[in-house]
């Protein structure tokens, strides 16, 4: 079971071609977030938790392979 995760914008089909007996990828893909760990921990007000608490957070995704978004300040 994978539980591996893309994040991005997707085309409706692919191109494939053949070169030497290799599936070669003809259409161009957009960046993609990959999540092996499918848990994204989303962003919260600054009002709502403090600098430690994001901080915290920060570091908890990093630690376990994943992302943190945060808050835009206004």
């Amino acid at each position: 079971m994978e539980i591996r995760t893309y994040l991005g914008a997707k085309p409706d089909q692919m191109d494939l071609e053949t070169a030497n007996g290799r599936l070669l990828l003809k259409t161009k893909l957009a960046p993609q977030l990959c999540l092996d760990t499918p848990i994204m921990f989303s962003a919260m007000s600054y009002g709502a938790v403090s600098l430690n608490v994001h901080q915290a957070l920060a570091r908890a995704a990093t630690e376990c392979g994943t992302y943190f978004t945060r808050a835009r300040a206004a």
